[in-house]
């Protein structure tokens, strides 16, 4: 029985080191991937700035079709164009505007943002370091909050990683570019074809004969 109890005593020691040697591992692991994180944020910082950069490049471009249709309604500054240049204000697309370029333009800032999203996405060791990350900054904010301490960088800082937990990391840049406002000066709304068949219809349109203005 003693010789038994030894062997068990053994057993259970062997796995508690072993327990502990994973633990310690563990650790280690993490701090490393914390390190590799802390030294890869400003590249995720960039890659945000560019797709960023790459949404405000399509809306613009898709807005500059919309201004080459329908002139009469707003310049690129957002200044009215109404009988403004040759022609009146007509749509000053045709045989000298040249729209192949640009469409290949927006069809490959729109790709870039599908590869950004792609490679974010298929990245799991990625995933694993920022929310590692994310819950370090995240406990050392409440640890600060509890204190009393109020640290400008800090609270600055955190809204940078919430940016980029929002967009770049939830692989949500082309999403975003497809789900902007390409009219926010709402200069479009009545030169599409639901305003021309409710001008058909009889339906009123603000400054129309329908409208009573």
């Amino acid at each position: 029985g003693g010789v038994d109890g030894n062997v068990g005593n053994g057993g259970r020691g062997a796995v508690l080191e072993a327990a502990m040697m994973d633990e310690a591992a563990t650790r280690r692991r993490d701090s490393e991937l914390l390190r590799r994180m802390g030294r890869f944020l400003p590249a995720l910082q960039a890659a945000f700035n560019l797709a960023l950069r790459c949404q405000r490049l399509v809306r613009n471009m898709v807005s500059q079709i919309g201004g080459c249709a329908a002139p009469s309604m707003s310049s690129l500054d957002g200044s009215s164009m109404s009988g403004a240049g040759p022609g009146g204000g007509s749509p000053v697309l045709g045989p000298s505007v040249h729209l192949l370029p640009l469409a290949f333009a927006i069809a490959r800032t729109l790709r870039l943002l599908l590869c950004m999203d792609a490679v974010v996405m298929g990245n799991p060791e990625l995933h694993e370091a920022w929310d590692l990350y994310k819950s370090v900054v995240r406990d050392r904010a409440i640890k600060a909050q509890n204190e009393g301490v109020r640290d400008p960088k800090m609270e600055s800082f955190e809204r940078l990683l919430v940016q980029l937990d929002y967009t770049l990391l939830s692989g949500r840049s082309f999403e975003i570019c497809a789900e902007q406002n390409f009219d926010p000066g709402m200069h479009f709304q009545g030169a599409g074809p639901a305003a021309s068949a409710g001008a058909a219809e009889g339906t009123p349109q603000k400054g129309g004969a329908g409208g009573g203005e």
